[in-house]
């Protein structure tokens, strides 16, 4: 009985130790480039709702809370999207870019630039250039 208590309490915290291992071992780029690639994504299925809840509280109060920046998503993004690729992110402490090319039909790669900053754990998307 004794051993088979020490054998899964070893192997739960084991279990416990590679998850506090593979969150720790993400870099800040690769947490600020996951918030990248989780706004190209939501934007790409015209889920600007989603989109927007990825924005910090200030930036989205100054596109006129969640309607108003629905809204503004709508117009920035009028013309449906083939691919946005994330290709390069600089994160330093709590603040950072993520700089994207946007390929849509007919046309050629435009960028965008994500400015993001990281309050509390998440890193949020606080302006676009």
């Amino acid at each position: 009985m004794r051993t088979h208590r020490l054998l899964t309490a070893s192997i739960a915290l084991a279990a416990v130790s590679a998850g506090l291992l593979t969150a720790c071992g993400q870099t800040e780029d690769e947490r600020a480039r996951r918030a990248a690639e989780d706004y190209a994504d939501t934007v790409i299925e015209r889920d600007f709702p989603a989109a927007c809840e990825l924005f910090g509280p200030s930036y989205r109060q100054r596109l006129g809370g969640l309607d108003g920046c629905v809204t503004s998503q709508r117009v920035q993004w009028a013309q449906p999207v083939e691919e946005i690729q994330v290709v390069k992110v600089l994160a330093k402490k709590r603040r950072g870019l993520a700089k994207l090319e946007i390929s849509r039909q007919g046309f050629g790669p435009s960028p965008l630039t994500l400015v993001l900053k990281r309050p509390e754990k998440l890193w949020l998307i606080v302006g676009q250039r």
